[in-house]
């Protein structure tokens, strides 16, 4: 047998056995392309002292923002952390955010609105 046969033969049981994929879904996906359409925009709290009104966010001290990103509250006034999360340079957060005070159903896809801090992940 000749090795052009050879190999036509291998691309055929490839074919069969390994099913060529796109190049594109071999790709990850980035957070923003995941993103489902009902996104929540939080607002950016600027007022001093205060901790931040419902669905709005703070940005975290900039010696710790690497880590902690911001805080946000939930619409039922739960103060969050993300910390477990990553904020791209447009303020998408990924993954969704959870409230885990007990009882709380708040659970969405957010964005934070004047975000001006560069993407952390």
């Amino acid at each position: 047998m000749t090795a052009q046969f050879l190999r036509s033969i291998g691309r055929w049981l490839r074919q069969w056995v390994w099913p060529s994929r796109s190049p594109q879904a071999n790709r990850p996906l980035s957070p923003v392309r995941r993103r489902p359409r009902n996104v929540l925009v939080l607002t950016r709290w600027n007022a001093n002292g205060e901790p931040p009104s419902a669905l709005h966010w703070a940005p975290c001290h900039p010696d710790t923002a690497a880590r902690f990103k911001a805080t946000v509250v939930c619409d039922r006034g739960h103060a969050l952390t993300l910390k477990q999360h990553a904020v791209d340079a447009q303020g998408a957060v990924w993954p969704s955010v959870v409230c885990a005070t007990p009882g709380c159903e708040f659970h969405r896809y957010i964005q934070l609105d004047g975000w001006t801090g560069a993407a952390f992940e």
